[in-house]
């Protein structure tokens, strides 16, 4: 499923590039150094292009998001958002193949974060669930995060135009394995075509609390300079929101070089 690493290793590259032909889906790198926004754009050169988020912070360095986040000075007084498991930016055809989060500050207990494969989570259902969800399509839309924002920010309102709804396979494969994966999320997934509203609210509902299901899941608990790195097709990930201290994170998105989407579209 994963694998943790200590230190730096000159593995690190090959075993990140071998991600596509294993069943490997996250790497956790410790006691790393921590990154500066220019290394941290470098690693990511490393494996595909650096990716800019739909949904990119205005203060945000080119490229690079950071997460700063300290729950007790929110006018919330310490309530923090649930944040449902999702991959990032699923209405993209061409999503990013993955990201690196790096933790520069880390609260003095929680904060952790949960990855669940969405490879378990296909496999998990019954034959006759598999059979009935394959040939289903359902749309993704960056609209329905918007809206779950409240006021969504003017930078991410802007982008709506540039990414319509996208029609997608609820079962789909994997751009390198050809392994069968569940594509559906609560943050992007607004429907499935085909079916009544109420049909596909039921379904959905079903198939989002199927991959909460423990045994699906591995949990991180960061330390300072760790390191994250997932698969955006075979990985779904949330924060868990329940740290009282400040939490800032340093994450970028890792999307497919023009020739490696090519690629992936004639093997589709």
């Amino acid at each position: 499923m994963g694998s943790t690493c200590r230190g730096r290793s000159a593995r690190t590259r090959s075993r990140l590039s071998a991600r596509a032909s294993s069943n490997i889906w996250f790497l956790f790198f410790r006691e790393q150094n921590l990154l500066t926004v220019e290394q941290h754009k470098a690693l990511a050169q490393n494996f595909g292009e650096a990716g800019v988020s739909a949904y990119q912070y205005e203060e945000d360095e080119e490229k690079v998001q950071v997460f700063d986040v300290n729950p007790e000075k929110l006018p919330t007084r310490g309530s923090l958002p649930f944040v449902p498991f999702h991959a990032d930016l699923s209405y993209l055809p061409n999503r990013p193949l993955g990201a690196f989060l790096q933790a520069h500050v880390v609260p003095s207990a929680g904060g952790d974060t949960c990855f669940a494969s969405t490879y378990a989570t296909y496999e998990g259902l019954s034959p006759s669930m598999r059979a009935f969800l394959e040939g289903l399509d359902a749309y993704h839309s960056l609209a329905k995060q918007a809206m779950q924002r409240g006021v969504p920010p003017p930078n991410l309102l802007a982008k709506l135009d540039e990414h319509p709804p996208a029609k997608l396979p609820v079962v789909h494969r994997h751009p390198d394995t050809g392994r069968k994966f569940l594509n559906v999320n609560p943050i992007y997934t607004t429907h499935i075509d085909g079916l009544h509203e109420d049909e596909s609210a039921v379904l959905l509902k079903f198939l989002f609390d199927h991959t909460t299901r423990p045994e699906f899941q591995v949990r991180l608990h960061w330390n300072v300079d760790d390191i994250a790195f997932w698969d955006n097709c075979s990985t779904q990930h949330t924060p868990i929101q329940d740290y009282g201290g400040r939490r800032r994170m340093q994450r970028i998105a890792v999307m497919r070089r023009i020739a490696e989407t090519h690629k992936a579209d004639v093997a589709a």
